[in-house]
This record gives C-alpha cells, sequence and structure tokens, in this order.
C-alpha cells in the first residue's frame, strides 16, 4: 500500500470473494500496519481450494481500502478469467434517486446504484435528457451502494428524471 506522500492514508484492507450470482466464498478484513513502511503487501487469499470447486469464469475477488474513518480510500477487483469469458448473470441493478441543491444553481439529482449480483461497466443513461454524469462506467459490488451525482443541463422534473433514468452494465450487452 502506497500513497503519493508516503504518508499511510489506508488503515484497513478487505477482500472479498464471490461467485458471479452474489454469493460470498470468503471474506476478510485486515489492520494495515502504515507506520511500518510506505510499502506493505497485501493479505490475499490463497486461491487453489477455491479453484478446486469452483470455474475461474464464475468468481471475483473484490478489494477495498479504507481510511480510520471506514470511508472507502480505493476499490478494484480481480477476475480470473477474461471479462468476455465471464458467466455473467442479471445483477438485478436498482437506482434510487433523490434530488439535491447545488451551490451553483444545477438541478442535480444523487442517484444510489445497487445490485443484487455483480455489474460490470455500468453506465447511467438519460435519453432524452442532456445531462452530466460524475462517473457512467464502474462496477457494483453485491449488497453496495455506489452514489452518482446527474447534473441536467435543463431544468427537468424528479418524475420526467425517475421515468427517463435507465441502468446497463456488461450484462446487457
Amino acid at each position: 500500500v502506497v500513497d503519493a506522500n508516503a504518508a499511510p492514508e489506508a488503515t484497513l484492507f478487505c477482500w472479498r470473494l464471490a461467485t458471479l450470482d452474489g454469493t460470498t466464498l470468503a471474506a476478510s478484513t485486515h489492520a494495515l500496519a502504515g507506520a511500518r513502511a510506505p510499502v506493505e503487501p497485501l493479505p490475499l487469499p490463497g486461491m487453489e481450494p477455491f479453484f478446486a470447486v469452483n470455474r475461474r469464469e464464475d468468481m471475483v475477488l473484490w478489494l477495498c481500502l479504507k481510511d480510520a474513518r471506514g470511508c472507502v480510500v480505493a476499490r478494484d477487483k480481480a477476475l480470473f478469467a477474461p471479462p468476455r469469458c465471464l458467466a455473467l448473470q442479471d445483477p438485478g441493478i436498482s437506482l434510487d434517486v433523490s434530488q439535491i441543491a447545488d451551490e451553483s444553481g444545477e438541478q442535480v439529482f444523487r442517484v444510489g446504484v445497487s445490485a443484487s449480483a455483480p455489474a460490470f461497466g455500468v453506465s447511467i443513461l438519460l435519453p432524452g435528457i442532456p445531462a452530466l454524469v460524475e462517473d457512467s462506467f464502474f462496477d457494483i459490488e453485491p449488497d453496495e451502494t455506489v452514489e452518482v451525482h446527474v447534473a441536467t443541463l435543463r431544468n427537468v422534473g424528479e418524475t420526467e428524471f425517475r421515468a427517463a433514468l435507465r441502468a446497463m452494465s456488461l450484462f446487457d450487452l
């Protein structure tokens, strides 16, 4: 674990090995002793026992670094097969919308995106509504919520926004 200033931000390393239907096979959280050195090996699970009973294209290893307050510093995943070979499941994406005030006077919506199974390459779509989406290509770990802010470029009511809002992932392609 290294940061640009050699001062450790992350104090916890979490991993979760899951199947592509969202079932957790194993998980662990480890405290990081960042004061020891700016580089520290991460305690990853041994994969051979899991490979013996699961296909590589059916699993994903979710990785997460958190700071002392429990806020996510970094998140990533490790796949064990090329993305085109993954046994993708319908991720069951759900969207939660709320309108928020923006100090610049723009109309901004907060979209909470969650899924019941891993969702890769998630995109937020608003057909017919010009908008700026904060992040529109991300992965979702099951039972986690990714919050995305969307600023519309014309005045849109929350009902119209909700009606137009769509999400798609690699599963939909």
